[in-house]
C-alpha cells in the first residue's frame, strides 16, 4: 500500500521526523501510546481517526496527518495548495498568506527550522506549552510539556485560521480523585459567544456511559483509573471543536464512615421505636434498617420505624443500619439494645438523666484519683451503673465512682458514662464530657545542694 502511495507524483505527503528527539531536561511526559489500546487512554478522537488520512497526508502515525486532523477538527479548511513534508509547512503557508510568528497560542502548529516534524500547541503558559504529537519515526503518540529554550519548545508557529473554526480552551478536572467525590469539568473560555458545550467523561480513555454533565460523581467502578473530559463546542454554522482534559491521577477507594444508630422511644408493645442513624459520612450514602430482638433478624422489619409486638416481650431491641452507595464497600454499624420489652401499662416511664461530670484537676497525671459525679436524676430513688471510657472504648474493669489514671491513659481522654435504673421505669444512659488528655507524671528537678563556708583543714 505504501509503495501506491508513494507512485501518485505528489498528490500524498508524509511528515516523516528525521531526527530522533533527545529527552530534554526539564520535558515532561503526560500520556503517550504506540497501541490502539494506548492511544486510546490518551486521545480517544485521534485513535479512531489515525487510519484516514487528512489533507493527503500519510495515515497511521505521522505527524502531519495528525495536526492536519486537529486543525480540520477546530474547523480550520484543507488548503488548497500542498503543504508538503513537515520541514516545508511554515515556507509553504507563509507564501500563502498564513501567519508565522515566534508566539504561540492555542491551536497553532509548532515547528523548527531544520527539523522535518510539526506539533499542535494545545495550552499556553508564560514558560512552558502543553503539546500533543504524534511520529513517524517512533511510531508513538504522545502530550507532553516542553518548557522555554528547552529542545522540544518549537522555534516559530504557524497560525491557520478557520473560517468556521470555534476556539476553546483546554478543559482542566477539579475535585479530588477517592471514590464517591465529585469532579467538575472547567471548560474555560470559548469562542464565539454562545457556543453550546457539551461534556463526555472518559474512564482510561474509555467513554463512560450517561457521564455527560458537567460534574462528575465516582464510582467504585472508577477506582484505580484515570478520569478525563471531553468538552464539544457547537455553534450554527461552525465546525465544532472537541477538546480533552489531562487525566486525573488513579482514583482512590472510598470508604464508608458510619455513626452509632441509638433507638427513640420505650420498648412497649403496641408502641413504635424509630431508628436514628446520626451523622454518616459522606452525607449522601444510602442508608437501609433492619430490626433485631435478642440478636436475632425480626423478618420484615426493615423501616427506619417499628412497631413493638407481643412476641418480643422480654426481648432487647437492636437496630443495625447499613451504608451503602456506588463504589463504596457496604458498611453496618448497631445500635445498643434498648431496655427488654414489656406489657403496655406495666412501666411508668423512662428514668430522667442527670448530666455526670468528672470531679479532677485541670492537668490530670498517672496516678491522680478521678472521681464522676451523676448529677441530678429522678425521680428518685435512682441506682446508677458507672462505665468508665478511654478515648471513647470502655476501660475493663473501671466500674467505680473513682478511678485511678494508669500509664495506659497517657495522651488520651477520659468520658465516664453513667446508667440509671429504677423498678418500672426504663433506664437512661447519659455521658460526661471528654477531660483534657492525660499527662505521663515526671520528677520535678530540684536545685544541686550547696556547701557554705570556708574550707579549712583541722577543726
Amino acid at each position: 500500500m505504501r509503495r501506491l502511495l508513494l507512485g501518485l507524483a505528489g498528490t500524498l505527503v508524509a511528515g516523516v521526523l528525521s531526527l530522533t528527539p533527545s529527552a530534554a531536561h526539564a520535558e515532561t511526559t503526560m500520556c503517550s501510546g504506540r497501541s490502539f489500546d494506548a492511544t486510546m487512554k490518551c486521545d480517544p478522537g485521534w485513535a479512531v481517526n489515525m487510519m484516514f488520512m487528512h489533507w493527503r497526508m500519510y495515515r497511521g502515525h505521522n505527524c502531519t496527518n495528525y495536526v492536519a486532523w486537529r486543525l480540520t477538527r477546530d474547523g480550520v479548511q484543507e488548503p488548497g495548495y500542498l503543504l508538503g513534508n513537515a520541514r516545508s509547512w511554515a515556507d509553504r503557508a507563509k507564501r500563502h498568506g498564513v501567519p508565522v510568528t515566534a508566539t504561540p497560542e492555542v491551536g497553532a502548529v509548532g515547528t523548527w527550522s531544520g527539523r522535518n516534524h510539526v506539533v499542535y500547541v494545545e495550552q499556553v503558559a508564560p514558560s512552558w506549552l502543553l503539546i500533543s504529537e504524534d511520529s513517524w519515526s517512533s511510531k508513538r503518540y504522545r502530550r507532553y510539556i516542553a518548557y522555554k529554550g528547552d529542545r522540544n519548545y518549537p522555534t516559530k508557529f504557524i497560525h491557520f485560521a478557520g473560517k468556521n473554526a470555534i476556539r476553546g480552551a483546554t478543559p482542566t478536572v477539579t475535585g479530588t480523585p477517592l471514590v464517591g467525590q465529585l469532579l467538575r469539568a472547567n471548560a474555560g473560555v470559548w469562542s464565539p459567544k454562545g457556543v453550546q458545550l457539551t461534556y463526555r467523561w472518559l474512564r482510561n480513555g474509555v467513554v463512560i456511559s450517561g457521564a455527560t454533565g458537567a460534574a462528575y460523581r465516582l464510582t467504585r467502578d472508577d477506582a484505580g483509573k484515570n478520569i478525563s473530559v471531553s468538552v464539544t463546542g457547537t455553534y450554527p454554522g461552525k465546525l465544532s471543536r472537541t477538546a480533552s482534559s489531562m487525566a486525573t491521577s488513579p482514583v482512590s477507594a472510598g470508604t464508608i464512615t458510619p455513626a452509632t444508630p441509638q433507638i427513640t422511644g420505650d420498648p412497649i408493645v403496641g408502641s413504635y421505636l424509630v431508628a436514628v442513624p446520626g451523622a454518616w459520612n459522606p452525607s449522601y450514602v444510602t442508608l437501609s434498617y433492619q430490626w433485631y430482638a435478642n440478636g436475632k433478624r425480626i423478618f420484615g422489619a426493615d423501616e427506619r420505624t417499628w412497631k413493638v409486638g407481643k412476641r418480643r416481650i422480654g426481648n432487647a431491641i437492636t437496630v443495625r443500619i447499613t451504608g451503602s452507595g456506588p463504589g463504596f464497600e457496604p458498611v453496618t454499624a448497631e445500635s445498643t439494645p434498648s431496655p427488654r420489652v414489656v406489657k403496655k401499662g406495666s412501666t411508668v416511664g423512662r428514668v430522667t438523666a442527670g448530666t455526670p461530670t468528672i470531679a479532677s484537676t485541670t492537668t490530670m497525671m498517672v496516678g491522680d484519683h478521678v472521681k464522676a459525679v451523676p448529677g441530678a436524676w429522678g425521680p428518685a430513688p435512682v441506682k446508677f451503673g458507672v462505665k468508665w471510657l478511654r478515648d471513647g472504648a470502655v476501660i475493663p474493669g473501671a466500674k467505680a465512682w473513682t478511678y485511678t489514671l494508669t500509664g495506659a491513659d497517657v495522651g488520651k481522654r477520659l468520658r465516664v458514662e453513667v446508667t440509671g435504673v429504677k423498678s418500672r421505669y426504663f433506664e437512661t444512659r447519659a455521658q460526661s464530657a471528654e477531660t483534657q488528655p492525660v499527662y505521663e507524671r515526671k520528677l520535678r528537678a530540684i536545685s544541686e545542694p550547696k556547701i557554705v563556708g570556708n574550707a579549712l583543714v583541722g577543726e
